[in-house]
């Protein structure tokens, strides 16, 4: 229920009316961060609201326009299972700074954290199935290039949507803060160790 919880809005469908407007910058470039199941509902609704029935890529250019996709994976599997796993079991999917440090009660669950790294395995492949042969522009990103040079990670970007260029003594800077703690890393650990 994002829609509701985190936007105020009254039904789904409001909320639908409303997402690309609120989710385009002040420069007029569209932008959001979808998993599968997310991108795979939105384009049913885009699909519904046209009263037509197009291919999800295609649906999303009619509603947006021209589109250029980063597609984010995540070379550690293993870290990207348990931080989904812990998300969902405590509601906690970012923290930003000077957010208050909250003690979310979690369950280490083997066969959970196997079935999601199954599940994210899947949702990658839906992914390259969509992006294959489409003729639009993909840049691929992992997590670990992001956390490790931002700055970097965004001139990309910046480049794949024709933005010029930042001055080079631009940095980027994040105020996201990490979620993995000592329950991650014990977590990780009974993974690897486990027979």
């Amino acid at each position: 229920m994002t829609w509701k919880g985190h936007h105020g809005f009254k039904s789904h469908g409001d909320y639908f009316r409303r997402f690309v407007e609120q989710s385009t910058t002040a420069n007029g470039i569209f932008g959001t961060k979808l998993f599968w199941g997310q991108y795979a509902a939105w384009t049913s609704d885009i699909n519904r609201s046209l009263d037509e029935e197009y291919g999800r890529l295609e649906a999303v250019r009619k509603l947006v326009g021209p589109i250029r996709v980063v597609h984010l994976t995540r070379e550690d599997r293993l870290r990207q299972a348990i931080s989904f796993v812990r998300a969902r079991q405590s509601g906690i999917w970012s923290r930003q700074q000077g957010d208050a440090q909250s003690e979310a009660t979690v369950s280490y669950d083997r066969r959970l954290i196997h079935e999601t790294i199954e599940q994210l395995e899947w949702q990658d492949e839906q992914w390259r199935h969509e992006f294959a042969g489409v003729g639009i522009p993909v840049l691929g990103i992992t997590y670990e290039q992001l956390a490790t040079d931002l700055t970097r990670v965004v001139r990309r970007v910046l480049a794949l949507l024709g933005v010029p260029p930042m001055p080079h003594t631009w940095e980027a800077s994040s105020s996201l803060l990490r979620l993995s703690d000592d329950t991650t890393e014990e977590w990780v650990r009974r993974m690897q160790t486990a027979t």
